[in-house]
């Protein structure tokens, strides 16, 4: 399988999850939109890796460490407010799997920020379908 066919269906997985994105903001699940604008953002960078690094796609849910690691190989930098929202869906992914029993992390979203972490994830995701040539 070529590396093009590869990125190809790391892509899918990504649409998918930003279209569920949609579908949990749609259902009113706010916490959820923004676990699923994590996953398709980081589903998204991974395809990129695959493309521009290789194969040894880390297993790592780490988004900005993986756009470190794209930028080594990048001829332009990636953008400070792609790499400012991958911080913050990374806590809010962190948080979900490793609860710290405080509160609960749908409490931390609402409406409003879900929203706009979901503008945010389709901006991000369209730049970096400009990054695969």
């Amino acid at each position: 399988m070529t590396s093009e066919e590869k990125y190809a269906i790391w892509m899918q997985y990504a649409q998918d999850d930003l279209d569920s994105a949609d579908a949990m903001y749609a259902g009113g699940r706010w916490f959820h939109t923004t676990y699923m604008c994590q996953q398709a953002l980081e589903k998204h960078c991974k395809g990129l890796y695959n493309f521009y690094i290789g194969d040894d796609v880390p297993r790592i849910h780490n988004i900005p460490r993986l756009l470190n690691d794209l930028g080594e190989k990048l001829s332009i930098p990636i953008q400070e407010d792609v790499y400012k929202l991958a911080d913050i869906l990374s806590g809010l992914y962190l948080n979900n799997r490793y609860p710290d029993f405080k509160v609960h992390p749908a409490m931390r979203i609402d409406k409003t920020r879900a929203a706009a972490l979901l503008v945010q994830t389709k901006e991000a995701f369209n730049w970096l379908l400009t990054l695969k040539k």
